[in-house]
């Protein structure tokens, strides 16, 4: 199975650099038994 980079190299693809972060985040949050993510959760197909 071929990985993502490889997969971009043969259809002579590039990825722009990642941006740099416009400021300091926390990955996650507990309040009590609440648990808050940032970003998104993920997609069933």
């Amino acid at each position: 199975m071929n990985s993502a980079e490889q997969n971009f190299k043969e259809l002579g693809l590039n990825l722009p650099p990642a941006p740099k972060p416009l400021g300091v985040y926390k990955p996650c949050l507990i309040d009590g038994k609440y648990l808050y993510l940032s970003g998104h959760g993920t997609v069933q197909d």
